[in-house]
């Protein structure tokens, strides 16, 4: 074969399988958990019609009372020797911050805030209501990656959640629930619990602690993340630093909560 002809003959199949090349979509975000290396389009470019997933920073709890597991069934004992149970117990988790040591950062997620001064703002999404039959918090997208020392949140609620007014949150939103709002007052609630101070009457009564006071807690963690990886983060809630200390027959309601406020921060543990 001529080599002319041969050249065209090689062209023609170089267009011919090109032609039925079909290029694929998909995500092109580097940061994203389904990016893929292969695509060809980006399958973002309308940000109404995505299809990146972005990786998520997961907190899993383990609720326990000293060193067995949490139960509402169970009797325990303060020190000072006196029997009692626990119903419920409902808290503020917000503020959530992971720290390289030098710098921290908060989850992606942001949520518009309208403050009572009428002042809006972004805020980071990290609002969590967490409650004794909860195992697992989802706190929102993280996507940056890098290696974290510490695990960094508040108990309770900080500005300018702390002021706003439910009535302009979703539904779904913590912020958007009972659980942790005394409607009475109007006003958040740092922790609800239902305990049972006399095992011998067996009746229910709620401590309870306006959101006008919060508790910081930091953690020290050893956690890498590459791009696209998601991050959890396995934390121990101790019960027994927020109610042994309690005198139940001598402590009135003001002296149970400092007690409980005191004990709060050491009650989380990393595992």
């Amino acid at each position: 074969m001529p080599v002319s002809r041969r050249v065209f003959y090689l062209l023609g199949l170089i267009l011919f399988f090109g032609s039925c090349y079909e290029k694929k979509e998909g995500c092109l975000e580097v940061l994203a958990s389904n990016f893929d290396l292969e695509a060809d389009i980006n399958c973002c470019e309308n940000e109404n019609d995505c299809c990146c997933e972005y990786p998520v920073l997961t907190l899993s709890l383990k609720q326990q009372y000293g060193t067995g597991n949490l139960s509402t069934t169970q009797t325990y004992l303060t020190n000072h020797d006196q029997p009692f149970q626990l119903e419920k117990i409902n808290f503020f988790i917000s503020d959530v911050r992971l720290t390289d040591g030098m710098n921290t950062y908060t989850v992606d997620d942001s949520l518009l805030v309208l403050a009572k001064d009428g002042k809006s703002s972004f805020e980071p999404d990290d609002i969590t209501l967490v409650g004794s039959n909860l195992f697992s918090i989802r706190l929102g997208t993280f996507s940056r990656p890098g290696t974290y020392t510490r695990l960094e949140f508040t108990v309770g609620l900080t500005e300018p959640e702390r002021s706003a007014d439910r009535d302009q949150f979703d539904s779904e939103h913590p912020f958007a629930q009972d659980d942790l709002r005394d409607t009475i007052n109007n006003q958040w609630l740092i922790y609800d619990v239902s305990w049972i101070p006399d095992t011998l009457t067996g009746d229910v009564t709620h401590l309870r602690l306006p959101a006008d006071t919060s508790i910081p807690v930091s953690l020290p963690i050893d956690v890498s993340k590459d791009p696209g990886d998601n991050i959890t983060i396995p934390i121990a809630i101790d019960y027994s630093q927020w109610f042994a200390e309690i005198d139940i027959t001598a402590d009135d309601q003001e002296t149970i909560s400092q007690k409980i406020l005191a004990g709060l921060a050491a009650s989380f543990t990393i595992l």
